[in-house]
C-alpha cells in the first residue's frame, strides 16, 4: 500500500511537472509579446519626443537669431 501511494505521488509530481512545463513557455511567449509592444510604444514616444524637442530648439535659435538682429539694428540708428 505504501508503495502505491508512492507511485501515485510520483505520478502526480510528473503529471504538475508536465503541465506547467507546456504553461511556461506559454507565459514566456506572452510576456515577450507584451514587452515587445510595450518597447515599440516607447520608441514612438521616443521619436515625438525628439521631433517635438527639435521643434522648440529650433524656434530657440530662431528667437536668438531675431534678437541679435534686433540689437544689431539698434546700435546702427
Amino acid at each position: 500500500n505504501r508503495r502505491k501511494n508512492v507511485i501515485d505521488t510520483l505520478r502526480v509530481v510528473v503529471e504538475r511537472v508536465e503541465e506547467t512545463s507546456f504553461e511556461q513557455p506559454n507565459y514566456w511567449v506572452e510576456k515577450s509579446i507584451k514587452l515587445e509592444k510595450k518597447n515599440r510604444l516607447l520608441e514612438q514616444e521616443n521619436k515625438r519626443l525628439h521631433k517635438e524637442t527639435s521643434q522648440w530648439m529650433d524656434h530657440a535659435t530662431y528667437l536668438k537669431k531675431t534678437r541679435k538682429d534686433q540689437k544689431f539694428l539698434k546700435k546702427l540708428r
